[in-house]
């Protein structure tokens, strides 16, 4: 189960950097802002 969690954490760091990068680069979206938030608030 350990190992589980891990890969769930790695997962969600690549999706905060993509979504990062996305809005540093041409989406603004309200939509891509508030998954960016969301994700930055979880707490695994």
């Amino acid at each position: 189960m350990r190992y589980d969690a891990v890969m769930i954490q790695i997962d969600i760091l690549e999706a905060v950097k993509a979504i990062q990068e996305s809005l540093l680069t041409n989406s603004r979206s309200v939509l891509i802002r508030r998954i960016h938030h969301l994700l930055e608030n979880i707490r695994l």
